[in-house]
Parts: C-alpha cells; structure tokens; sequence
C-alpha cells in the first residue's frame, strides 16, 4: 500500500482534498476503512486541510461573489472551476480556484476591467495578461488579483475571444447556460463546452488530474452531456482517445464505494495515451512541441508551418520567460500575431528601470488592436494600452528601456485623464 505521504502528495497535487475528506469521512462512519493505521492519520490530515482552505475561503468568498456579479452585468459568462463545481452534489466540496470567466468581444472586457480595478484588483504579476492573433483577431487572457500581489486573496482569469488551450489550441464555441456560481445569478459555460475544455487541456498537460477526473464524473452524473458534439470537438484537437480514456476512468470512479475500489479505478486510468504523473523538465517542453504540430496540421498549416509552431513552442515551454532589460528585436509586428506566439503585457509594477534609455524620437504611432486595446509605437519602443491601462508587450522576457519609457509617458497622460 502507498505510504500516507504519497497519497496525500497525489490528492493534494490532483486537487481533491476536499472530496477525498468527504469519502474518508463517510467511509469512517459506516466502520469501513481498511488500514486504519494508514488512513485514519490520512483523514486527519486531510482534515487539517480542509479547515486551512476553510480559513481562505472566508476571506476570498466576498470578493469573488462581487466579481461574478460584475461580470453578470457586463455580459461575461462563468466557466471552468467554478461553472463545473455548479454540477456537483455539493458545489462547495470542489476544489475552488480562480473565478475563470469568458467574453468573446473587447468592449465589455475593457468595461470590466474598468469597475474591478476601480474596486481594488490589481494585475497579477505572477501569471501576466497576454495576447495572441488567431486569423487577424486579437484574443487572449487577462488575470488580476485581489487585494494584491504579496498576499493575493482572490484571482480572476478573464479569457477574451476563441478559449486558448495548450501553445496554439483554440475552441471557438462556447455555448452558455443560465445557473448559479457561488449563489451569484450568473451565465455558465455549457456541459458540452466544459468538458471539452478539460478534455483539451488534459492533452496539452499530459497527464490525467483525480479533479478533471471528478469533473467529468460530475458534468455526466446527470445524463445531460450531449456526447456526439463532445466527440466532434475533441476531434479538432486530436483528442478522441484521451476522451475515451477519461470517460472510462470517469465511469469506474462513479461506481467506488470503498477504498479497496482504488485498484480498478486506476487500472482503467492507465488505458490510454495519458499518465497519472505530470512530465516534468525537457518532457513538458517535448509534449507541448507535439501538441502545437498535431494542432497545427489539424488547422490546416503546412508541415513547414507546423515545425515552425512546434519549435517555437518547444522553445517558450523551456525557456526562462523573467522580465528583464533586454532589446527585442520584435514590437507585435503583423508577422508576429498568430497562435502560437503568446505576448505577455507586463504591468507597471514589473517594468525594468529605463536607464540608458534614447531621448524621446518624436510622437508615437497608435494602432488599434480590438476595440479599447491599441498598440503605440515609437522607434524601437512599443506599449500597449487597454482603457486606462498601460503595459510593455514581450514574448520572451526581454524589455527595453525605451518602451519603458514610452509606456511611462502614456501612463501620465491617463492618470491626468
């Protein structure tokens, strides 16, 4: 039997420490845990999780509620954690992360961004906003945080356009059901539409999560997941059998009643292209390589197009992406707008000194990237702005002094707005 450090590893890593209290915990009350020396202090331990998690929740649970009531009226819909916690039993005993919500047009984004930031969210510079071009279009993922970046309570990933998955991976429809997310009225993303985003993202992770695992268990529990259009997405991303293999595993863990259960459960896992480990290193970087040349070829690319996506992606997955003093040789050029070069927009906080920095070479040159976001330029300098906001775009973590100081320009002239 695994030692109790192991297993707690492995529900800690899978997120579903709450679920796995839960079992334990009903499985203690009908006397039917087996090794007690090993899961009693297994249960215990778990226990001491939950209450710790109880504790974040109390602070995060305000603020969260308020964002998902903020995106309700500007038109955003819920989707992912916490869309697919609203198909569970007990929507509570799933793991909470960040409030993941979607919009497929700008304007509503970049009023949006306007009220939560008036609120006191900040952008995250852990995990930096960023864009890419699918087809000329701008689309992409912008992530603040409440109530800073020392001790952040609360975190919105709000995805604009297509939905990204993996380095070039894009679902174009989301479809939307009305529901709740927290007790909040909100607009969520369909069972369909969710359980192809988890499918997708398990192929660009490589490895088979126990939550997407509960999840999928979840959204099919009430025999409300259309499986023919699942099939059909998941053969856009080359997915069938990792569809299969989850759908499988899914189903064996529906039917645990024990512990003893466990052996079954993961004999079905490992029947398929996924592992029950995430690749770790040069591995993480290989798989995403593959990822982005399968994708690609299903996109239509050329084998030379294709390559060319893969090595780049390859590349950026093994890459140290830091901010640093640096002088790209890009500035999101129309050459570099495309699906698999993802452009991170670097806030204020993260700017690099602009020592050594060109005088200024004149005004800049605006374009307009969507509707709200535009691209300035001036030499070799670019920034981007999103309503009041300003950013440096990079791609690997090099940024100049002179977009630093263009950036720094245009920020005093919002705040003077």
């Amino acid at each position: 039997m695994p030692s109790e450090d192991g297993v707690y590893n492995l529900l800690w890593r899978g997120k579903v420490i709450r679920e796995a209290h839960r079992r334990l915990s009903e499985w203690a009350v009908r006397g039917g845990l087996p090794a007690p020396a090993v899961l009693e202090p297994l249960r215990q331990r778990l226990h001491a999780a939950v209450r710790e998690d109880d504790a974040w929740r109390d602070q995060a649970l305000a603020p969260m509620r308020e964002a998902l009531r903020d995106a309700h009226d500007h038109g955003l819909s819920v989707m992912k954690g916490l869309a697919l916690a609203s198909h569970y039993d007990e929507p509570l005993s799933r793991h909470m992360g960040d409030v993941d919500l979607h919009s497929s047009d700008w304007p509503s984004v970049v009023a949006f961004c306007r009220r939560v930031t008036e609120r006191g969210w900040v952008w995250d510079v852990t995990e930096f906003p960023w864009v890419k071009w699918d087809k000329g279009t701008l689309y992409g993922q912008l992530s603040l945080v409440m109530p800073d970046n020392r001790d952040p309570v609360a975190r919105i990933d709000l995805h604009v356009g297509p939905y990204s998955v993996g380095p070039n991976g894009r679902v174009y429809h989301l479809g939307r059901a009305e529901g709740t997310a927290l007790d909040v009225p909100s607009r969520l993303c369909d069972p369909v539409t969710l359980a192809v985003i988890l499918v997708a993202h398990a192929a660009n992770d490589g490895f088979l999560s126990l939550k997407d695992l509960n999840d999928f268990a979840a959204l099919t529990a009430g025999g409300d997941l259309d499986a023919a259009p699942l099939a059909e997405a998941c053969r856009a991303f080359g997915c069938e059998a990792i569809l299969d293999q989850i759908r499988g595993t899914a189903a064996a863990l529906r039917t645990m009643n024990a512990p003893g259960d466990t052996a079954t459960l993961l004999t079905r896992a490992t029947v398929g292209p996924l592992t029950l480990l995430p690749p770790e290193g040069r591995n993480r970087a290989r798989l995403a390589g593959r990822f982005a040349y399968r994708l690609s070829r299903l996109d239509g690319d050329s084998v030379l197009g294709a390559l060319r996506a893969a090595g780049s992606s390859y590349r950026y997955y093994g890459a140290d992406l830091s901010v640093r003093p640096g002088q790209p040789s890009a500035r999101m050029e129309s050459r570099w707008r495309r699906p698999d070069v993802c452009w991170r927009l670097v806030p204020p906080e993260s700017w690099p000194a602009a020592e050594g920095a060109d005088a200024a070479g004149g005004p800049s040159a605006s374009e307009e990237l969507a509707d709200g976001v535009a691209r300035h330029t001036r030499g070799s300098a670019v920034a981007v702005t999103l309503a009041s906001q300003v950013f440096v775009p990079t791609v690997w973590g090099e940024v100049s002094p002179e977009s630093v100081r263009l950036a720094s320009e245009l920020l005093a002239t919002e705040s003077q707005a």
